[in-house]
């Protein structure tokens, strides 16, 4: 027999969002409660059976004097009043909050619970109620014109043990199941409600590996005298095959400083951490950020890591505090005061834990604008365990709060300064070579290119990119040493005169790059995105400077028969551009170091320049290249003298003008061009119009 109690209103706070703790929510209790009543419904006598009205009040007492974060442990919690407080055998506990979710009526939870059983994990249904989505589904052309309005009924049976298993998949908290059901549905364009309906079916089973759903789905729309109609469909997920134990876990560390060379200091603490069994995996970029919490203290620059380590927790805090020992910083000093360098564990797996000198994941995460931004780069859909959202959620939250101003902006570490994407920079061509296609043999004497490096520092250019190697189509090749012989006195000999200005080597080779780095030198930049030199990558991830990666096809010689893109330059650039800065980070080269250029000239024809100019966005906001900075050379190339008719390089500056105006308007951060002043004056204007 069963004694019932339905929908029993209780207030709770709960729930893992500020906004749900900060009053009590809305929830509705069903209470089933196994019991034998013969002998009181023989006897027609009170005494012989459980009030429900009893065991109501119990269960209102313990929700409103308890607080909870999740359905699962008010449930469980109900449970254990029913099955302490009363003689019952078996009680099945269904708790909903309404308007739990922005978009459904209400979420739930269902569970079955024994005297016997009681302490042991047990499964639950969690369910999402009335769930309204619109889409495109039908198979008549109005039902194809416009979305409608379908509503979902989800029902994820969950096994306690599968979700502490470690030889399987996690199972996704139903949070995270209804919002991918829910962007699922709304790109979906199914003809009928069958389809539709497995498609979410499989979303739950495969993506978020929930053991067995029910998806029951209603369109309000599809019969003219009926309230609905629909389908329910339930599927069990395949059969997964067990994960191998890892002996190591990926964690995610935040990383910052605000005292002396702030940059070194970083570069310093990531070497170290690989002395000590952690191997570096990625690397986000770097933000300046106002300081938070002591206000009066130096800026800091702030990234995250992505590691992986064999250390426990414990054994690895214990190593990061060794570093910033070693690297100079006073425990004895300020809390959240100023420190050369501060390692902080975010997440170590999917742990949780919290002991008196460790939180995991990190406590404050979560209103820190400076560890969300950094970490969204390098991990923006892995979700917190128990504020079931995204990193990339979480920013978003944290962005829409009211007074939110964003603290953080993206920087590129150069020499001794730091330079942000707010305005265009301008890098000087000082090619010390005999056949360079403008200007070969003009610069060839170390006097004359100090003079002319002298120059454009005076017109504005914030780099100098000092290039041994013309190439130009057809261009012979020269060796090694004779391309160091050209460029290393030179670098030097504008070191020793001019300190602060950034300089870039232009080369292809490692060894070259190498010496220019040791000779002055504060950027490679390699034509081929390091794949003409094996050791290219190497030297880039020592050398810890920035680099700038570009797309080419051959070389000089065979370049030009290059150029057959099946129709689409733009996405086969885009394509290999992600290849060779994911190559460059695989060899260890810091996302914050490096720069992508398309490579307007190599190895594409008069109309695929155009292509690109006019699609550098679509580049540029490509998930695995958005943030990168894209550096364009278009000066005075082969395909604006064409257009203009003009077979002089050097009288192409309005041509090479209107280039560089359209690769800003589209999104360029770095021009590389010949002619400083007036290019400065073109970045500058449309600056002011299109950033």
């Amino acid at each position: 027999d069963k004694l019932i109690v339905k929908n029993l209103q209780l207030r709770n706070t709960l729930g893992a969002d500020a906004w749900e703790l900060e009053q009590k929510q809305p929830l509705l209790l069903d209470i089933t409660a196994f019991f034998d009543v013969g002998d009181a419904a023989e006897h027609d006598l009170l005494t012989s059976s459980v009030s429900y009205a009893t065991i109501a009040k119990h269960c209102q007492k313990y929700v409103e004097t308890n607080d909870h974060k999740t359905l699962e442990s008010v449930s469980s919690g109900i449970a254990l009043v029913c099955l302490s407080d009363f003689d019952l055998p078996k009680v099945t506990i269904t708790v909903r909050k309404p308007r739990g979710l922005l978009h459904a009526k209400a979420v739930g939870i269902e569970i079955t619970r024994t005297r016997d059983d009681l302490e042991a994990l047990k499964s639950a249904f969690l369910m999402s109620l009335d769930l309204s989505v619109n889409c495109i589904v039908g198979v008549f052309p109005w039902e194809r014109a416009e979305k409608q309005r379908v509503v979902l009924n989800l029902s994820m049976f969950v096994p306690s043990d599968h979700t502490v298993a470690l030889d399987r998949p996690k199972i996704a908290n139903y949070r995270t199941v209804t919002r991918a059901v829910q962007q699922y549905v709304e790109q979906s364009t199914f003809k009928t409600v069958e389809a539709l309906a497995l498609g979410i079916c499989n979303i739950m089973t495969k993506q978020c590996h929930i053991p067995k759903v029910t998806v029951r789905l209603e369109k309000p729309s599809a019969i003219t005298f009926a309230t609905g109609a629909g389908i329910e469909m339930t599927r069990t997920a395949p059969v997964q095959p067990k994960l191998p134990i890892q002996d190591s876990v990926v964690s995610y560390l935040a990383i910052g400083s605000n005292l002396g060379d702030r940059v070194k200091n970083m570069h310093s603490a990531i070497r170290l951490l690989q002395t000590k069994g952690i191997q570096l995996l990625e690397t986000s970029f770097l933000y300046e950020s106002a300081p938070m919490y002591v206000t009066d203290q130096p800026s800091f620059l702030n990234g995250a890591l992505k590691v992986k380590t064999a250390l426990n927790p414990h054994d690895l805090l214990k190593k990061l505090k060794e570093i910033e020992e070693q690297l100079g910083r006073d425990f004895a000093g300020i809390k959240n005061g100023p420190r050369p360098i501060d390692l902080d564990i975010l997440y170590y797996g999917e742990l949780e834990m919290q002991t008196e000198d460790l939180v995991i994941p990190h406590p404050r995460l979560q209103e820190r604008e400076f560890v969300l931004r950094p970490l969204a780069d390098i991990a923006p859909t892995f979700e917190h365990p128990h504020l079931f959202r995204n990193t990339k959620q979480l920013l978003g939250l944290l962005e829409h709060t009211e007074g939110y101003r964003t603290t953080c902006v993206k920087v590129l570490p150069i020499r001794n300064t730091l330079w942000k994407q707010e305005k265009t920079f301008i890098m000087g061509i000082l090619n010390v070579t005999p056949d360079s296609f403008s200007d070969g043999g003009k610069f060839n004497s170390v006097e004359s290119a100090v003079q002319q490096a002298q120059k454009m520092i005076a017109d504005g250019t914030d780099i100098i990119d000092i290039g041994g190697q013309s190439t130009r189509p057809n261009a012979p090749e020269i060796t090694s040493q004779e391309e160091m012989d050209r460029i290393l006195p030179v670098i030097r000999a504008i070191r020793a005169v001019e300190k602060s200005i950034p300089i870039s080597v232009d080369t292809f080779r490692a060894d070259v790059a190498a010496s220019a780095i040791e000779a002055g030198a504060d950027l490679i930049n390699d034509v081929s995105g390091g794949t003409r030199d094996p050791k290219m990558l190497q030297v880039m991830a020592e050398k810890a400077v920035p680099v700038c990666l570009m797309h080419m096809r051959g070389d000089s010689k065979t370049m030009t028969s290059l150029t057959n893109y099946e129709g689409d330059v733009v996405g086969h650039v885009r394509k290999m551009l992600v290849q060779l800065s994911q190559e460059a980070q695989a060899k260890g080269v810091y996302r914050w170091n490096i720069t992508v250029d398309p490579g307007i000239g190599f190895a594409k024809d008069f109309a695929q320049n155009y292509d690109l100019i006019s699609n550098l966005k679509s580049i540029g906001e490509d998930p695995l290249l958005r943030g990168l900075p894209l550096l364009l050379g278009v000066s005075r190339k082969a395909f604006i003298g064409k257009t203009i008719d003009q077979p002089q390089a050097d009288q192409r500056v309005f041509g090479t003008a209107a280039a560089c105006t359209a690769c800003i308007a589209n999104g360029a951060n770095i021009l590389r061009v010949h002619d400083v002043k007036e290019m400065r004056d073109v970045a500058l204007v449309a600056d002011k119009c299109f950033k």
